[in-house]
């Protein structure tokens, strides 16, 4: 098993936490931008586990990694390199349980429940996304 698959959740938040601290003296990063980083950085693992129904999930489960591929193309492309792709991939559990097909009540779809205006939207400012569907798992993904 590769070394990045054996990092827990606490492990991630940990290393997260510690860049953040780093980016404190950087400039232009604010100083409470970094604060609320690290605090949600601690709520994480909360998030993830009341999505779960109150259980811990183990975000390296094999049912959980097989989009992980997606998560860290799109976090590298419209994010810093710094930022996590694991925060994307918790989003994705906690909005769908990383489920394909997924569909809310509200008419959120796929992994990352996005709203069809949303998507609309985001269509119209990125025209990666022009001709793409919402039901794609890869461009729900990237468009979340």
């Amino acid at each position: 098993m590769p070394k990045e698959a054996t990092v827990t959740t606490e492990q991630c938040i940990t290393n997260c936490a510690i860049r953040a601290e780093s980016m404190v003296n950087q400039q232009p990063v604010p100083r409470l931008a970094v604060k609320m980083l690290l605090f949600v950085s601690t709520m994480l693992p909360g998030l993830v586990a009341f999505a779960a129904g109150g259980q811990p999930v183990n975000m390296h489960a094999e049912r959980y990694t097989q989009y992980d591929h997606y998560f860290k193309n799109y976090t590298h492309r419209y994010f810093a390199r710094d930022l996590s792709w694991q925060w994307f991939k918790a989003q994705g559990i906690v909005e769908s349980q990383l489920k394909h097909h997924s569909k809310s009540h509200r008419g959120a779809q796929g992994v990352m429940q996005i709203m069809p205006a949303t998507y609309k939207y985001i269509q119209k400012k990125n025209r990666f996304f022009k001709h793409r569907d919402i039901k794609s798992l890869e461009f729900n993904i990237a468009a979340g």
